[in-house]
Parts: structure tokens; C-alpha cells; sequence
């Protein structure tokens, strides 16, 4: 277990959720009891020897964070999306993100700089603002909203959190 340096690339098994880095992360199984569907997906070294009976319960079991809740949301709105084609996907996808985070369909421009954001809009996880790419470089823990590890924060919440 090795600390990760700042804006060190991480992947995220699909089975526990945990950051890793790429030797650690390189195998891939299904996950369907996560939402992830039948096709293999990456996990972990150690979820990949896990049969799927333990994994299952130890995600039943773990503590809920901010994570888990939003990945839990993100699935069930990706089913309504598919199932539900009289809802625009803004409004779906607007519903299931943290009530601080100013919409989508609000963000223009970014807050910080000022250029217009067409596609790849960032949230800041402790202002909630909107923001472009290079605004939001910096990873800090916000444990006030319930980021109990690095997360994706603006500039100007990165010298307050510091």
C-alpha cells in the first residue's frame, strides 16, 4: 500500500470502489450485482480472487459514504434514462448529484476563469460551483460534505482547505 502523489493517475475497482494504481487494478470480471452489467469490468487484485458471494457482502456491509451513495445513484439513473425517454437526461442526471452543486444547465461558463464550457463541465466538491478543467486540478479531502478522501476541488477551495 503505497500513498498516492498529488494528481497521481488512479483507477477505481468496480467491485470495492478503492483507489489503485494501474499494476493493482489490471485484471477486469463482471460486477453485475453493482450495476455494471455482464461484461468484465476492472477490479483489483484482490477483488479478482474474491468470489462474487464475498464481494456482495462485504459491499452490504461497509459504511456508507458519499461514494458508494452517488454510484448507487448514478446506476439507478442510467436504468430510469433507458426506461424513462419523457425525461430529459439533465434533469435525471441533475437529481442524483449532491444539492450544494449548482446544475448543469445553469453552468455556461466556468466560475473561476470565465470560459465557456460546452461539454466537460467540473464541479468543484466543497463550493459546488461549476468550473472548466484547469480550474480544477487540485485533489483535497472535504470531510465538512462528507469527502473523507482527495477529491476534485477549485483553486480557490484549494488554498482554504489547506
Amino acid at each position: 500500500k503505497v500513498q498516492f502523489v498529488p494528481l497521481a493517475k488512479k483507477h477505481h475497482c468496480r467491485a470495492c470502489g478503492q483507489g489503485f494504481c494501474c499494476d493493482c487494478s489490471s485484471k477486469s470480471k463482471p460486477v453485475p450485482w453493482r450495476g455494471w452489467g455482464d461484461d468484465p469490468v476492472r477490479v483489483c487484485d484482490r477483488c479478482f480472487i474474491s468470489t462474487d458471494k464475498q464481494l456482495e457482502e462485504d459491499y452490504c456491509t461497509e459504511d456508507l459514504t458519499p461514494w458508494k451513495v452517488t454510484e448507487c445513484l448514478k446506476t439507478a439513473a442510467s436504468v430510469v434514462k433507458t426506461i424513462a425517454v419523457d425525461v430529459p437526461a439533465g434533469i435525471v442526471t441533475d437529481s442524483v448529484r449532491p444539492d450544494y452543486w449548482v446544475p448543469d444547465v445553469d453552468i455556461v461558463e466556468c466560475y473561476q476563469c470565465k470560459s465557456a464550457i460546452a461539454d466537460y463541465k467540473h464541479h468543484c466538491r466543497s463550493c459546488g460551483q461549476g468550473f472548466c478543467d484547469a480550474c480544477t486540478q487540485d485533489r483535497k479531502c472535504v470531510p465538512e460534505r462528507g469527502w473523507d478522501y482527495a477529491v476534485r476541488v477549485c483553486d480557490t477551495c484549494s488554498l482554504m482547505l489547506q
